[in-house]
């Protein structure tokens, strides 16, 4: 799909998209930290989710979603994330090597649950090698 068929901010939408290829081409030992992570921001229901998803299944990438509706609290987004970053027995079996991308939604709303959420997230971002 091209970027140009997204809505809205082709050149925004191209922006992410180069960054994210600029990371999946960077061979080094990638861990998640502040070095690889982008902050998406904009009005509600604009398409943002909708784009970067869309993106994302361009370039064949793993999407695990984070949102409220799996996540409420910091203890969850721990775990998840934690779960995110590691490879499972079945994707070494399977010899899946789908490089994986995070994506959080509705973090704004994930705060108003959890007053904590933004640190436990720094946490995890400083507390990972890059």
């Amino acid at each position: 799909m091209s970027v140009s068929l997204l809505c809205g901010n082709a050149d925004k939408y191209e922006r992410i998209k180069k960054w994210i290829l600029s990371q999946l081409n960077d061979k080094t030992d990638k861990k998640l930290s502040l070095n690889n992570f982008i902050f998406v921001t904009g009005s509600s229901g604009i398409g943002k989710t909708h784009n970067i998803k869309e993106i994302c299944n361009t370039l064949n990438l793993y999407v695990i979603y984070i949102s409220t509706h799996n996540c409420g609290s910091s203890d969850e987004l721990r775990d998840i994330m934690t779960k995110s970053i590691t490879s499972s027995m079945i994707q070494v079996l399977t010899n899946d090597t789908k490089q994986k991308i995070i994506i959080i939604d509705e973090f704004e709303s994930m705060m108003a649950i959890d007053k904590t959420i933004n640190t436990t997230l720094l946490s995890i971002l400083s507390i990972s090698p890059s």
